[in-house]
């Protein structure tokens, strides 16, 4: 991996986190250390493992999804965005991605499919799914 593709790979990364802290969930970089598993976070009440995937351009290519039920895929939307700028993201859980992928995969006739924005606007900023799976339960 290129120095720029590595940086870009960590701020998607570092969002993440840093969203997930703001929310009282401890947040961990893997930093490559688990295949599959980009961020651990866990809360006194439960853990999970966070798969994180950034763009800059129009579509999310070939993505593989999250597996297991403790999994979840947060896909970070840095297209068009500058230092200082909050990027968007989409909060999906393995199930979710799974149907998805199925999908996109039939339409698009290939075995990676990419993945636009609008077909995951329904899961942006769903963070409630991440917070719920472990034990935080409903917040505003």
């Amino acid at each position: 991996m290129d120095k720029k593709t590595e940086i870009k790979r960590l701020i998607a990364e570092y969002a993440v986190a840093g969203e997930l802290c703001w929310r009282d969930i401890y947040a961990q970089l893997t930093l490559c250390n688990h295949e599959g598993t980009d961020i651990l976070a866990e809360t006194e009440k439960g853990a999970a493992r966070i798969q994180v995937k950034g763009r800059w351009d129009k579509q999310w290519p070939h993505l593989k999804g999250p597996r297991g039920n403790d999994t979840f895929l947060v896909l970070v939307d840095l297209k068009n965005k500058r230092g200082g700028d909050r990027p968007d993201f989409y909060v999906l859980t393995t199930a979710e991605w799974d149907k998805l992928f199925r999908e996109q995969r039939q339409k698009q006739g290939c075995d990676d499919p990419d993945v636009e924005t609008a077909m995951v606007l329904e899961h942006r900023e769903q963070w409630v799914k991440i917070e719920q799976a472990l034990g935080l339960g409903q917040r505003t």
